[in-house]
């Protein structure tokens, strides 16, 4: 669902500079926490934030994983 919902919106993410992928992962993690038992985000602030988090995590461990990998 996730990348079908990056496709469709591709258009609106290009005329926002990339902000709305978060309202994306937002959206996408609101349907995690209602699938998941004991996981639960109480409105869509939280999952927001929680998107960027997410996005900042992401992206941390990308470039510490670059890093390690050697390239022979």
């Amino acid at each position: 669902i996730g990348l079908f919902l990056k496709i469709v919106t591709f258009p609106l993410t290009l005329i926002t500079l990339g902000v709305f992928w978060f309202v994306i992962n937002a959206v996408m993690l609101k349907l995690a926490a209602a699938f998941v038992p004991g996981f639960s985000i109480r409105g869509f602030l939280p999952a927001f934030f929680g998107a960027i988090v997410l996005s900042v995590v992401n992206l941390f461990f990308k470039l510490l994983t670059r890093g390690l990998t050697s390239e022979e």
